[in-house]
């Protein structure tokens, strides 16, 4: 059983950890802040209504044993980003506090100063409008077997991060709207870390879909892919354009 306090004349109440992990988006139910009994960590978890129980909170520490030595790889649109970035402020609380803006901001220069009482980045670093700019939204994370984060990054080389330390994991987030992209990408990691297999978790699509429709061009993004999509005439050509470059991303 978990206590928790939420604030009102009543005391702590008791829940059960869930049966089942949540599988429905639109459940009703209330968030509340959780603390594991005799640690620090503390994150927000939803109690839904009909069962009334808690789900289980994996922690950084949680996730480091479940992962030991591996290298995890995160790519695709801005569902994986925000994966990545849910991810990220679960794994690193106190690294995603106040001022956060997104990844571009998370590099170890600006975390190193902010950790000394130092502005965190320049004015203009934080001014500039470039958490929607595609290139910036990715991000490199190392643990230690302990659940820490020992690296950091959002603007360098994959090949420019540390070896993996005995029984930690690693974290990276890479932007994709193309499968050519994302396969780029797994090469570069590949030629970066030869001696590590990474687990690679790939979501493209919707930017299929953009090109298609014209929604890529009226935001800006204009590329090759884009433009052959824009020429498809029926839904079954995209299908298939798009079975094409899967093919081609897992062969």
């Amino acid at each position: 059983q978990f206590g928790i306090d939420d604030g009102d004349d009543e005391g702590v109440e008791e829940f059960v950890e869930c049966a089942a992990l949540c599988n429905n988006s639109w459940s009703t139910g209330d968030w509340t802040t959780w603390c594991e009994e005799g640690t620090d960590s503390c994150a927000q978890t939803f109690i839904p209504s009909q069962s009334r129980c808690l789900y289980r909170f994996f922690d950084s520490q949680d996730t480091a044993k479940c992962l030991a030595d591996q290298w995890v790889i995160v790519i695709g649109g801005s569902g994986a980003m925000n994966l990545g970035l849910t991810w990220l402020m679960s794994l690193d609380p106190e690294g995603t506090q106040e001022p956060f803006l997104g990844p571009a901001w998370y590099n170890l220069t600006c975390y190193t100063a902010g950790r000394k009482g130092k502005s965190t980045c320049s004015k203009d670093f934080y001014q500039a409008a470039t958490f929607i700019d595609w290139p910036n939204m990715g991000y490199d994370l190392i643990m230690n077997a302990e659940g820490n984060p020992i690296y950091k990054s959002g603007d360098r080389k994959m090949s420019e991060a540390p070896a993996i330390p005995r029984g930690g994991w690693r974290l990276t987030v890479r932007p994709a709207q193309f499968a050519r992209e994302a396969l780029t990408i797994v090469k570069s990691a590949n030629q970066a870390v030869p001696h590590v297999k990474p687990i690679v978790y790939v979501a493209v699509g919707q930017w299929y879909l953009n090109g298609h429709d014209g929604r890529a061009r009226a935001w800006g993004y204009v590329t090759a892919e884009s433009k052959e999509l824009e020429k498809l005439s029926a839904p079954r050509n995209l299908f298939d354009v798009f079975a094409r470059d899967l093919r081609i991303l897992f062969s």
